[in-house]
């Protein structure tokens, strides 16, 4: 399947906050830390994939009772077959704004990772152009699928996460995972 990007939409902050506010309520008591908008939508000017993904933020120990807080809204284990340490990947509810949510121990390398390459895109826009770029190449040549896309990423997310000031036993355990 062919990789489908589109060019920044600010309507996608909109959508972040719009399923930000359900999973609050939802989490309410349960223990949810926060909600962070994390991935290429979240940055401005970046070319995205128009999926939101989204970060839950788990106090220690409350993973699973987040995750439980969330399945009546329909978020299930099992997105992309992916968890980790720290982590669980939830499929979302078919209906509404398409997005991707993840679980993550407060701790979460993986969490910090994210965030940390979020805030190096948004104050630097010739890195967003780069990346953009970059992307734009790997979808151009339509033969390429979402894990293919995934992996032909990690370069640019170590030069991401290199900025960020992460050291190289960091950056190659992480990588895999973005």
């Amino acid at each position: 399947m062919a990789i489908h990007l589109s060019e920044y939409s600010e309507s996608w902050v909109g959508d972040f906050m719009g399923v930000a506010t359900t999973l609050v309520d939802a989490l309410d008591g349960h223990g949810g830390q926060g909600i962070e908008h994390i991935g290429a939508t979240s940055v401005p000017g970046m070319v995205a994939r128009p999926i939101i993904d989204i970060a839950v933020v788990a106090a220690p120990l409350a993973l699973d009772e987040a995750c439980e807080a969330l399945a009546p809204l329909g978020y299930v284990a099992g997105g992309d077959g992916q968890e980790g340490e720290g982590y669980r990947k939830l499929n979302t509810p078919t209906s509404g704004v398409l997005h991707s949510l993840t679980v993550f121990d407060e701790g979460s390398p993986l969490l910090h990772a994210s965030v940390a390459a979020r805030q190096v895109l948004m104050n630097s826009p010739e890195l967003v152009a780069e990346f953009s770029g970059y992307k734009r190449g790997l979808a151009f040549t339509g033969a390429i699928d979402v894990d293919e896309y995934r992996r032909a990423k990690a370069p640019m997310f170590q030069k991401i996460l290199r900025e960020a000031g992460m050291d190289e036993d960091a950056l190659t355990s992480l990588v895999a995972s973005f």
